[in-house]
């Protein structure tokens, strides 16, 4: 963790894509612009990891090399909430995104844990709670433990904005 307030993007600039920018390369052109945290966007990803380990460990490397400190933000594709087969592939998303961040040094994945789905908040509780206990169990199995996982405080309806 850091040990001073950091600063950077969420995502891979527009800029830095228009440059035509590796990965890889992101940490580096952010301290040029004397920015030291970035967050991985992996908000798109499905069940399984959408980068490969080699890719991520490059970014980490760099990372740690320009002093900048990544996080990362899990796929919108969750909902601990929902039907059984919507909890369990949410599960796998979770995973998915902590694999990930373990190989590039990510010290935590943010995610948003669904909506009530027709619930009341003590049911949507119960079930999410239920469920991030056993992602984290998994990745506890998995040797995945330098990773936090960290839920923003947005519980809605699937019709109300984040």
């Amino acid at each position: 963790m850091a040990d001073h307030p950091r600063f950077g993007p969420a995502g891979v600039p527009a800029m830095l894509r228009q440059m035509g920018a590796k990965l890889e390369d992101v940490p580096k052109l952010l301290r040029v612009e004397e920015l030291d945290a970035f967050e991985y966007a992996a908000v798109r990803w499905g069940q399984k990891p959408q980068m490969r380990q080699e890719e991520a460990e490059k970014l980490g490397a760099e990372a740690r090399r320009n002093d900048v400190l990544l996080s990362m933000h899990g796929s919108y594709y969750i909902n601990l909430a929902g039907d059984a087969e919507t909890v369990e592939a949410s599960k796998r998303r979770l995973i998915a995104c902590a694999t990930a961040a373990k190989w590039m040094g990510a010290y935590v994945l943010v995610f948003h844990a669904g909506f009530y789905c027709g619930a009341g908040k003590t049911e949507t509780y119960r079930k999410t709670v239920q469920a991030i206990t056993e992602v984290a169990e998994t990745l506890k199995a998995e040797g995945i433990t330098n990773v936090s996982l960290v839920q923003r405080r947005w519980v809605g309806t699937a019709n109300s904005a984040p």
